[in-house]
């Protein structure tokens, strides 16, 4: 599994399923998925996690290589 949270949004991709967004403010057990609500923040979200994905790295500073990323085939979704 991996997720971004920006300000109250998080997106979560699990495996192969489709990514999902939820609201903390709203739904702290992440109940309900928004993804459909917002697509503009769904989108957002994607690019940042796309980012740290390709970046290897959630913090400032050099780019660092993510071992084995060929074979990662479930977050096409998220870096295609």
């Amino acid at each position: 599994m991996i997720s971004i949270q920006v300000n109250q949004y998080i997106i979560i991709k699990q495996g192969f399923n489709s990514p999902r967004k939820f609201t903390l403010k709203d739904d702290i057990g992440e109940t309900k998925n928004i993804i459909g609500d917002y697509p503009e923040k769904a989108v957002q979200l994607k690019q940042a996690l796309k980012k740290i994905i390709l970046d290897g790295r959630s913090t400032a500073g050099k780019k660092q290589a993510n071992e084995g990323m060929d074979s990662w085939i479930q977050i096409g979704d998220i870096i295609n």
